[in-house]
């Protein structure tokens, strides 16, 4: 009787995935206030101070976008009347 021979059944070693895209960071320097008022958030709702500055910030892009689009179109603005006025 031939002894049994052991099948490999694991699949030969594919390479591993790529490591997940790390989120982009930004360093933030906080006044004491801003800090304080943070730090009382923070307590009372029990989210941590980032997790609060990243919502405060994603609340306040709809408006940013908007200021920055004006101050865009005036920027323009001003752009072509000193363009008629060197003429």
């Amino acid at each position: 009787m031939k002894p049994a021979t052991a099948i490999n059944s694991a699949p030969p070693t594919a390479n591993p995935p790529p490591p997940a895209a790390e989120r982009p960071r930004l360093s933030l320097d906080l006044s004491p206030s801003v800090s304080l008022l943070l730090d009382h958030i923070s307590a009372v709702t029990g989210t941590p101070k980032s997790q609060i500055a990243i919502q405060a910030l994603v609340d306040a892009l709809p408006a940013l976008l908007d200021r920055v689009d004006t101050l865009q179109k005036r920027t323009q603005a001003i752009g072509q009347a000193q363009k008629v006025v060197k003429k």
